[in-house]
């Protein structure tokens, strides 16, 4: 079998289901994609036009335990990467996505029009409130992060 495409649903924003009793192993779409029940990518029913899409909105870095890999030109005081432009609050509860707190605390604000200051906030409401990871896919890391966010110092 084929390597998967990197591509993944996002559950944290709109997609619709598909329902019936048909042969077509798609169950999800989000933006003009089909995915299976897991949230994968069914590159088997996608056209060349949809799979240009895809590549597009894939992931540009690889997250990894270790760390990220970044470019030369990029700022290595900085340890966190941006591996697209849009939060994907899913991967992030469950620990496989990293974004500054901000970003985090706005994509929270703006799907959910709910206000929070700390991941600790943030994972219980991803999980009690919004149920868009089970308990045991809640990373425990980000749970125990239950102090205030950094403020932003003003020059």
């Amino acid at each position: 079998m084929p390597d998967a495409h990197p591509l993944r649903l996002d559950r944290s924003r709109y997609h619709s289901s598909v329902h019936g009793e048909f042969q077509s192993t798609t169950h999800y779409w989000q933006d003009g994609l089909p995915f299976d029940a897991l949230g994968h990518l069914v590159t088997d029913e996608c056209s060349p036009e949809q799979l240009a899409k895809a590549d597009a909105k894939a992931p540009r870095v690889q997250m990894s335990d270790v760390g990220c890999q970044r470019s030369e030109a990029s700022d290595p005081s900085s340890d966190i990467c941006h591996p697209t432009s849009e939060v994907n609050l899913e991967l992030w509860a469950k620990g496989e996505a990293r974004y500054l707190p901000g970003e985090v605390f706005a994509a929270i604000r703006e799907r959910y029009n709910k206000s929070v200051t700390t991941f600790a906030d943030a994972i219980e409401f991803l999980v009690n409130d919004v149920k868009l990871v089970t308990k045991e896919q809640a990373s425990a890391k980000l749970l125990g992060m239950g102090g205030a966010a950094p403020a932003k110092e003003e020059a």
